[in-house]
């Protein structure tokens, strides 16, 4: 009577197909990433409601949020032009446009320098988020927040960056 011990081989057979979902789930979390780094959604909403003042109607507004230093095109060119198309009477920054982190502060200055040309495109309203409040309230990132702001403040052509940090103007 010969009586052979299988197993061994169904457990490596389960690790296997483990290993092989990991590696996938890997994968599929890696090239989203990508994906949402190369390419930005646009959604259009028109907004009507007899409380809006006439002053405001038909204007276009332009929402950027959460781009976490994300750039579209050699020095966000697509991203630009893709707000110079819409033809924006304002623009409003959500926040947690940098990354609060000392390793990103190269990418968090060409941030600033983003938000600054597309000053040219319309005023800009930004409201700080929570990676900004990161870097203005750590002690190791001050310096990369004060050095960000400068960067809004200095090239901003006539004061056209307005932060709206619990403030209402």
């Amino acid at each position: 009577v010969h009586c052979a011990y299988t197993g061994g081989r169904k457990t490596l057979k389960v690790l296997l197909y483990i290993i092989i979902i990991l590696i996938m789930a890997v994968l599929i979390v890696v090239s989203e990433s990508i994906r949402e780094h190369k390419k930005f959604n646009v959604k259009t909403y028109k907004i009507t409601n007899d409380k809006v003042p006439d002053t405001f109607k038909n204007t276009r507004i332009v929402m950027l949020s959460d781009l976490h230093n994300a750039c579209y095109g050699k020095d966000n060119e697509v991203l630009y032009n893709r707000i110079k198309e819409l033809k924006p009477d304002f623009i409003i920054i959500a926040g947690d446009m940098p990354v609060a982190n000392s390793e990103n502060k190269t990418l968090n200055f060409k941030t600033a320098e983003f938000i600054v040309k597309i000053s040219d495109i319309a005023d800009i309203y930004y409201g700080v988020g929570n990676h900004e409040r990161r870097m203005l309230e750590s002690v190791h990132l001050k310096k990369d927040w004060i050095k960000y702001q400068s960067i809004l403040n200095n090239n901003s052509k006539n004061k056209k960056i307005y932060y709206m940090d619990n403030k209402r103007l």
